[in-house]
């Protein structure tokens, strides 16, 4: 019996040291929290009053500004995986710290923030707000914003302080970076050239409030890494903007993750086979005249293989608007518009992914014989053969390279090669060949409007006319097209 009561007694004494104890740990934690707390609405008290001291163009181009602080206020740095105070030299945002510099810091960590954004001057019933949440929004004063976090923080919210100062009539830039969803693009690069100089970084709202630039005329520009702008263009040209004095000029810019378009191509005949082809064409009704992009292979040399084509040009990603696609050089080869009781494809390019069409292409019906009748030799080869989109030949593209209405073709035993041809009101077939040792040309236009065409398009190489013949040792002057 006195041994189960040692043992509980002990039990007793045990929990009520670990109760204890849990609580003197406890009491320790909270203490050093608050020790931080204190310590860092310090700090952002004492970096709002130097931003206060910095000259007002510096302060209304700021942007945003991160340095690392020590518990004393001195600025330290990381160098090869330790924490030292700061080496680098002085800055209008760190400067050596007297005696201690290069030494190792090992005490807490502390991360200031530093950013200014303009706020609006309240006028009647309109309450002040962020110059960047407003459309053409005047930026009467300057809000800066101190915040400070430390690794025990842990996803509580920052330690922060702010405050508003009036600026002086200055030129400002308001720049409002968004994607396809109208969403503010974090991490772009807003370049600004002319009466200034300068490049800044997008926050997470997208938005920025450029202050203290010269008037006159400036360009800017808003490009981030894989995105494109609404023209599938990666690196576009600057935009002009024109800087007034005591004025907010905004400019918006939409650039989004770019995405990618491949289509393979099938006969518009009942059995569906792959089939090859050489171009197709991919356009947006958002997108300004020319509103269109040509893709595969629109350098138009030699004879297209495969069945499948990748557009070279990056796109964008329209919110809830698709892409109408079909397969040709220009707009003049949509089915809709050659045959009304026809559609193109429609395709909805997403962000960073390679989206898929199914095109379709009939086969006209064409026979080519080396006499003047369907009674003669089926042509066995052609010298040269070209197929020429007509329709198309005026037709410009976003990223077209000149001639792309003209296709490499052959005819083998009779046959077109490659058979499927693109919905076209009007094509045009150019064969030379030599025959008997003499040599011929002959131009023959055609329709290809419906997706199994029944009416038989034939050509006499021999036929005075539209042919033409000569017996020159070869085929010049007689090239397609």
């Amino acid at each position: 019996m006195t041994l189960i009561e040692v043992l509980v007694a002990a039990l007793i004494v045990a929990l009520i040291a670990v109760g204890t104890f849990s609580a003197f740990g406890a009491a320790g934690r909270t203490t050093s929290d608050t020790r931080a707390h204190a310590q860092a609405t310090e700090l952002a008290g004492l970096e709002e009053e130097r931003l206060h001291g910095l000259p007002i163009t510096e302060l209304e181009q700021l942007g945003t500004k991160i340095v690392y602080r020590a518990e004393n206020g001195d600025c330290i740095e990381e160098s090869a995986g330790t924490w030292r105070y700061w080496t680098q030299g002085t800055t209008s945002f760190c400067e050596n710290p007297t005696g201690l510099t290069g030494t190792t810091y090992t005490g807490t960590r502390f991360t200031v923030t530093s950013s200014t954004t303009y706020v609006t001057a309240t006028a009647g019933s309109t309450s002040a707000s962020l110059t960047c949440l407003t459309t053409a929004g005047a930026s009467s004063y300057l809000q800066s914003t101190s915040a400070v976090t430390w690794p025990a923080l842990g996803s509580r919210p920052a330690v922060t302080q702010s405050s508003i100062v009036s600026v002086p009539t200055s030129s400002t830039l308001l720049v409002k970076v968004l994607n396809q969803n109208s969403e503010g693009v974090s991490g772009a690069t807003v370049a600004l050239t002319g009466t200034t100089t300068l490049t800044r970084t997008t926050p997470s709202s997208g938005c920025l409030s450029i202050g203290g630039l010269t008037p006159g005329s400036a360009n800017v520009q808003a490009t981030e890494s894989g995105y494109v702008n609404e023209l599938g263009e990666s690196s576009p040209t600057a935009t002009s903007v024109t800087l007034e004095k005591n004025k907010t000029v905004e400019q918006d810019f939409h650039i989004a993750q770019a995405g990618k378009l491949k289509v393979v191509f099938k006969e518009a005949a009942a059995a569906h086979k792959e089939v090859s082809s050489d171009t197709f064409y991919a356009l947006n009704s958002k997108i300004a005249s020319p509103s269109g992009f040509v893709g595969g292979n629109t350098a138009a040399t030699g004879l297209p293989t495969g069945s499948t084509s990748e557009l070279s040009q990056q796109l964008y990603p329209f919110h809830n608007n698709k892409y109408a696609v079909f397969a040709g050089d220009c707009e003049k080869n949509n089915p809709a518009l050659v045959n009304g009781a026809l559609h193109d494809a429609e395709v909805e390019v997403t962000p960073n992914t390679t989206s898929t069409a199914e095109l379709e292409l009939p086969a006209p019906k064409i026979t080519v014989y080396e006499g003047t009748s369907t009674s003669s030799p089926k042509l066995a080869s052609s010298e040269h053969a070209m197929i020429v989109n007509v329709g198309c030949e005026s037709s410009t593209a976003r990223n077209m390279t000149s001639p792309v209405y003209e296709h490499e073709a052959r005819i083998k035993a009779g046959a077109l090669e490659p058979a499927a041809q693109p919905y076209a009101k009007e094509l045009k077939l150019c064969v030379t060949a030599k025959i008997s040792g003499k040599y011929y040309k002959d131009d023959t236009t055609f329709t290809n409007t419906v997706a199994e065409p029944t009416t038989a398009v034939n050509i006499f190489m021999s036929l005075t006319t539209p042919s033409t013949e000569h017996s020159a040792a070869s085929s010049t002057p007689y090239t397609c097209p």
